[in-house]
Order: C-alpha cells, then sequence, then structure tokens
C-alpha cells in the first residue's frame, strides 16, 4: 500500500506543471503606495512560510514593494500555485498604521479582495509571473 501511494505521489509531481510552466516561478508583490505603514496579516490553516503557524504576517513600509515568490514543484502540496497564498487563506487583514485596518473573506468583493486573483495585475517577467497587488489611498479611505 505505501508503495503504490509512494509512486502516485511521484506521478502527482510530474503531471503537476506543464513542461512550459515548469520552470515558471509565481512571484507575489504587495506595494504599499501609500503614506502609511502597512501590516498584512493572513490568516489560514498551514498558512504560513515557516509552516508551523496558521497565520503569516507582511511588515511593508510606506512606498515600498514586499514580495513573496513559490516555484511550481516544491510547492506542490501546499495549494494553487497561482493564487493568492496559494488558496490556504481563509481570511486577511490589512491594517494601517497599527489604527485603521480592511478585513477580507474569501470571495467577498474579487476586486479589491488580497485573496483573490483577480484583484492582482499579471505580468510575465523573464521566468516569472509576476502577480502585484496595489495598496492605494482607495484601500486606505475603505478602512476602519
Amino acid at each position: 500500500m505505501e508503495k503504490k501511494l509512494f509512486y502516485l505521489l511521484l506521478l502527482l509531481v510530474f503531471v503537476a506543471c506543464n513542461k512550459e510552466e515548469e520552470d515558471l516561478q509565481n512571484v507575489f508583490r504587495y506595494k504599499n503606495d501609500t503614506s502609511y505603514s502597512v501590516k498584512i496579516i493572513v490568516y489560514g490553516e498551514g498558512i504560513s512560510r515557516t509552516g508551523t503557524l496558521s497565520t503569516d504576517t507582511f511588515d511593508i513600509s510606506p512606498h515600498y514593494i514586499s514580495e513573496v515568490s513559490y516555484s511550481c514543484v516544491g510547492e506542490l502540496f501546499k495549494g494553487v500555485d497561482n493564487k493568492p497564498f496559494k488558496e490556504l487563506a481563509d481570511s486577511a487583514k490589512i491594517i494601517f498604521n497599527e489604527t485603521k485596518q480592511l478585513l477580507f473573506l474569501t470571495g467577498e468583493n474579487c476586486s479589491t479582495n488580497i485573496l483573490c486573483s483577480d484583484a492582482y495585475t499579471k505580468e510575465r517577467e523573464g521566468d516569472n509571473m509576476v502577480l502585484l497587488y496595489y495598496i492605494g489611498e482607495d484601500l486606505y479611505g475603505q478602512s476602519q
């Protein structure tokens, strides 16, 4: 039984990424284009980059870009590669200067929701697919 499971997992590794995307790396960029310090907190089982916590936090200085990268092979069993936070997140917060915040839930208002790939602009950059999430004054204006 264990041998069959091993071969099944091995097969999945080989078919998970098509040949064209085999070397493609997804780069998620979070651009803070405000004059406020921004903290992004993402909640969900197994979401942490360290693999030990159920949250992940990004601090982004004013007018700065933070970046997270995932390669196709090697991240196979951690979620979907071209989706923000690998579709493991169930909610997220964007906090401005530790005072005002926005809460995002999966599947709600995907035009600005940090958890939806529709809120990201996509552009190929060499061997990378860059997905950019823009944090501007409009998001700050929506925060409470």
